[in-house]
């Protein structure tokens, strides 16, 4: 992701193109994209504000920083985390994510601290499959940096008995799909598609059903062409811990890739305008 050939340059993160191109049929373009939000950014500015034409440039710069570290391996505490602790202190007291974390913070920290605390943790939480790539084992910002946690996810492969490697690669495959459901342009040059990701402000918001499905069922199929039996088993049982909108990947294995595309491109209408899998498993 460094530049090669002069300073400012993006190069694609590795497979993304390929994935986007030659899997989701969309088409990946980080310069274009930092390009519009850079363009986005400088608009919002007061019109009064002074070197006004030398701020597109900074905010593009900013634009391209961002992209090309939009990939952070974090030991910050997963927003799931922060709001269980937050539920179990005080339940019935309203607070933004911010303020749970002052509230809970140090006792979340010293949680991911101990492995067997939070191996202990993530085993009651698989056992109510709670297991959500999403909030928890990773998280995909609407600024379009993806965080990773390696703590949780090295304590939910051992809780979960796989390899931490291969759960680590589930989960960043997994942020990567949704990343480019958003952020890769379909053939009109529109991006979108409806894939914003929740800002997990409160204890009990979480991304769209629909959409978790789709992400998944672009994760198995890119899975399967990978052809390594050890990240198709870590898929396949982590999926069995994970909430229910994460389990509907197995039914759009039948569908064609074709008719995948085409529903990730109507992705902006209701789970039933989608016609996924409905929560019984029936189409």
């Amino acid at each position: 992701m460094r530049p090669r050939n002069y300073p400012g340059e993006i190069s694609s993160l590795a497979g993304y193109r390929l994935v986007a191109e030659g899997l989701m049929g969309l088409r990946y373009d980080p310069d274009r994209s930092a390009l519009e939000d850079a363009r986005e950014t400088w608009a919002r500015l007061p019109a009064s504000r002074e070197h006004r034409d030398e701020d597109e440039v900074v905010w593009l710069h900013r634009s391209r920083r961002e992209q090309i570290e939009r990939l952070r391996l974090s030991d910050d505490a997963p927003p799931s985390l922060v709001w269980e602790e937050m539920l179990q202190e005080e339940p019935y007291r309203p607070a933004t994510l911010d303020e749970a974390k002052a509230k809970v913070g140090t006792k979340v920290t010293k949680l991911l601290e101990s492995n067997v605390s939070l191996r202990r943790r993530l085993k009651e939480i698989s056992g109510r499959r709670g297991l959500a790539t999403q909030g928890l084992l990773g998280t995909y910002e609407a600024s379009g940096r993806i965080d990773m946690y390696p703590r949780v996810i090295t304590a939910a492969a051992e809780v979960l008995g796989i390899s931490p490697r291969y759960l680590k690669s589930v989960v960043f495959i997994h942020l990567s799909a949704w990343a480019l459901a958003r952020e890769a342009y379909d053939l009109d040059g529109q991006r979108g598609y409806g894939f914003a990701p929740s800002t997990h402000a409160g204890p009990f918001d979480r991304e769209s059903p629909a959409h978790v499905t789709l992400v998944q069922a672009f994760s198995d199929r890119l899975i399967r062409l990978l052809k390594d039996p050890n990240l198709e088993d870590a898929f396949e049982k982590l999926s069995k811990h994970q909430p229910e909108p994460y389990t509907r990947w197995e039914p759009l294995r039948k569908l064609s890739l074709e008719k995948l595309r085409t529903l990730l491109l109507s992705a902006r209408g209701s789970a039933a305008a989608l016609d996924l899998p409905s929560a019984d498993g029936n189409p």
